[in-house]
């Protein structure tokens, strides 16, 4: 026998294939068993392939594509899943990779600040207690758990995997990414333009303006991870995301994408930045008084045009109807059934758990922003 056929090993061979083996025989099972239902079969072959997926990369690497693809339709919030529209596409993604996840957050020694977590305990109690003193416990209970889904469950398992700064890096570009794919989706299918707000895969403009916001803060830490050579792109990708801003008509995720870009001149000492920051802001202000007329867009808004009566109006009456209602129940607060609906997130908090309760989410904010001021270059960004 030739050397080379003796230096071959079949075990090799054999688990190399396999999982294409056992994704095909379970496919065939699969379709064999929907074969009278279209969805059913769709499902199969979608369960067929996560098996596939799984088993060729691995359960850490498929768990960590599998939450780097959550933040890309993060900004998506319109992209649900059709038999239970609460649920959105980063909701699942986010599920399944974190599962995956699970043994490497088993073996990891997280670090949880103090701070989180008594704003943590402060949520749990008095958002507990909220629910339960609720006029309907099950409406309530609901966004209660989307709550902590969102502000407990999510940074903790952030916190449990801490991922390397090449993951950190993928998970910002993707958002970034994403962002863009909801926007450019809005202009091409939606017919959003120019003169009107921008809504994008969101359910609103005043979230496709943050969706926008966040990106554009995104991309300074992303510039310090590329090469040279692609940081051409990123700034296209950051002037992006602040048309995305401006388009969406959001006048608070422009005030504070203006701050971001003066705290990021002032603490990274960037000159060159300041100055095409400079020359784009003379740009939008000689073109300023025929958007304020012609268009719906932030900067119009903040002028006073557009929609932007209508809204100050509607947003008076809310303040005006939910701080009277706090003002009836300022320690248990009246649950989280309207958590929404104040359109101001601090009230909406202190109306649906108090003004404890408020304490505990402002401590949780306040643990995310503290470590801004200790992170080593480039994760202070």
């Amino acid at each position: 026998m030739p050397a080379s056929l003796r230096d071959i090993d079949p075990r090799a061979h054999l688990r190399s294939a396999a999982p294409a083996a056992l994704g095909g025989v379970l496919l065939i099972g699969l379709l064999l068993l929907a074969r009278d239902s279209l969805i059913a079969c769709l499902g199969g072959v979608a369960i067929a392939a996560f098996v596939l997926f799984v088993a060729g990369f691995g359960h850490e690497r498929s768990g960590r594509h599998l939450v780097v693809a959550g933040l890309f339709f993060a900004p998506m919030s319109a992209l649900v899943v059709p038999v239970a529209t609460f649920v959105t596409a980063t909701d699942v993604l986010f599920a399944l990779g974190f599962t995956l996840l699970v043994p490497t957050l088993l073996g990891s020694r997280m670090q949880v600040p103090m701070t989180f977590t008594v704003g943590v305990f402060i949520t749990l109690a008095m958002g507990t207690l909220a629910t339960l003193a609720s006029s309907d416990l099950l409406a309530s209970f609901d966004p209660q758990m989307r709550f902590v889904a969102g502000v407990v469950v999510v940074p903790l398992a952030f916190m449990a995997w801490a991922p390397s700064l090449r993951t950190i890096t993928h998970l910002a570009m993707a958002y970034c990414l994403g962002s863009l794919f909801s926007i450019g989706y809005g202009v091409v299918k939606n017919g959003e333009r120019p003169g009107a707000r921008f809504i994008g895969l969101t359910e609103h403009p005043n979230i496709l303006g943050m969706t926008g916001l966040l990106a554009l803060a995104l991309v300074p830490f992303i510039l310090s991870q590329v090469s040279k050579k692609w940081q051409w792109l990123w700034f296209l990708v950051a002037a992006a995301s602040g048309a995305t801003v401006w388009f969406s008509g959001s006048r608070a995720a422009l005030l504070v994408a203006a701050v971001i870009v003066v705290m990021y001149v002032a603490i990274e000492r960037a000159q060159w930045t300041a100055g095409w920051m400079l020359a784009a802001a003379g740009v939008a202000l000689l073109f300023s008084n025929r958007l304020a007329v012609e268009a719906d867009s932030a900067l119009a808004r903040i002028l006073g045009g557009g929609s932007a009566n209508f809204s100050d109006a509607q947003r008076s009456d809310l303040l005006e109807h939910y701080w009277e209602l706090f003002g009836q129940r300022p320690m248990t607060g009246w649950g989280f059934e309207e958590a929404v609906l104040g359109h101001n997130v601090y009230l909406e908090i202190a109306y649906s758990m108090g003004v404890v309760g408020l304490v505990g989410f402002l401590l949780i904010l306040l643990a995310g922003s503290l470590v801004l001021f200790t992170a080593p270059p480039p994760l202070h960004r």
